[in-house]
């Protein structure tokens, strides 16, 4: 079959130099699927040399063949679309370098059947617990009328994420393992992470995946400060919704800055967001700046919440994450662990408050605020650091 072969980043992240001189081994996919017409069959998955493969295929009488080379279990994914295109299914299985057959299930792809892939088969039965812990909680809350649906979102995501930590501390030697503590890299504290993986066995601590976690957790960038009242901000610069590069050293001298770091499912920032608002109506004229700081999951949602929160007055960037994590230097610089949060910082560059919670805004950095810039002769600073408060992003 023709293929097509491009280097790009992967779902998992690019492979190792070491990775890809890895000797590569040969896996032959028989599948069939429950079909009348000549579906088209797209397929992508990283080859032992780390590249994606894209191909696609027909059906011939409801059978196909796909055949490559992997150097180690990891995910292809599949889409199957209908020759009029009148249906399209798509999902993500485990092969390894053997030979293995698969039945196509057309209308939940994830739920094919896959023989021969250990990995494929642990990820089957993991699924199949996760079905009965959501099963379970739907039955259970349904009874009682006071249950949201936020509250059996979050019960559920709390059960299954303690499945999948049980998974990845009693099978250290599954290559599910890694790509289990890839979910949850930029949601669980460092310690934990590095907890993990010190228990892997040793040839999946080498897997591509393995490395990718291994490179995360020695990541120079990522250094986790406690900043106070008095310290001088972090200096940072990255790129702004319009595009244009936004600096923090370039506000030196010049201007007051507010940052503000928010998401869009964080209720106390949006909570937050009118008096931050009229903050910068009364005191921008008079040299206050604000950084709107997201820490949304993705780009898209940052941009459409920005618009959503009329946000476009001030000046919003969405943080360089580092690669295969949620995290970036930025939020550690800041010591961000809850949300909301606003570090006033002043012309010199030195953080004059810390605010955490809604009445602080009012008790403190308003009072900060005007006594910096409504007297500018006078120019009274004033060094206050509120409690944080435990609004944990983690929980979310």
């Amino acid at each position: 079959m023709k293929k097509l072969s491009i280097i790009i980043l992967s779902l998992i992240g690019c492979y190792s130099a070491a990775a890809q001189t890895k000797k590569p081994h040969a896996f032959i996919l028989r599948g069939t699927v429950d079909t009348h017409t000549r579906d088209t069959i797209d397929i992508q998955y990283l080859n032992e040399k780390g590249e994606t493969i894209k191909d696609s295929i027909i059906t011939n009488k409801a059978t196909f063949v796909i055949n490559g080379t992997i150097s180690e279990p990891t995910t292809i994914w599949l889409n199957i679309r209908g020759k009029d295109r009148s249906y399209k299914k798509s999902g993500n299985l485990f092969i390894e370098p053997k030979e293995m057959t698969i039945v196509i299930n057309k209308e939940n792809v994830n739920q094919s059947g896959l023989s021969g892939s250990i990995t494929q088969n642990e990820f089957s039965k993991l699924n199949k617990d996760e079905e009965t812990i959501s099963n379970d909680i739907a039955s259970a809350t349904g009874k009682y009328s006071n249950e949201t649906d936020d509250a059996k979102r979050l019960l559920r995501k709390g059960k299954i994420r303690q499945l999948e930590f049980g998974f990845i501390n009693t099978h250290p030697d599954s290559y599910l393992s890694p790509f289990l503590m890839k979910k949850y890299a930029g949601y669980q504290y460092r310690d934990s992470l590095a907890l993990q993986y010190s228990k892997l066995a040793p040839q999946i601590k080498n897997s591509a995946i393995g490395k990718q976690i291994n490179a995360y957790l020695q990541h120079p960038s990522f250094k986790p400060q406690t900043p106070k009242v008095g310290d001088m901000a972090a200096d940072f610069m990255e790129k702004g919704i319009d595009n244009k590069q936004v600096r923090l050293y370039n506000f030196r001298g010049k201007q007051y800055v507010l940052l503000d770091f928010w998401a869009s499912w964080c209720g106390p920032c949006l909570a937050m967001l009118p008096k931050v608002k009229a903050l910068y109506d009364k005191y921008h004229a008079k040299g206050l700046e604000v950084i709107g700081i997201n820490m949304d999951y993705t780009p898209e949602k940052w941009k459409k919440a920005v618009a959503k929160e009329n946000m476009t007055q001030w000046k919003n960037i969405f943080p360089t994450k580092i690669e295969f994590s949620n995290e970036c230097p930025l939020i550690a610089q800041y010591g961000i662990t809850t949300i909301p949060a606003l570090f006033l910082i002043d012309k010199e560059g030195k953080l004059v408050a810390i605010i955490n919670d809604e009445q602080s805004v009012d008790t403190i950095l308003s009072k900060t605020l005007a006594e910096a810039l409504s007297n500018p002769l006078k120019n009274k600073k004033t060094s206050l650091q509120t409690k944080r408060v435990l609004i944990s992003f983690r929980d979310f």
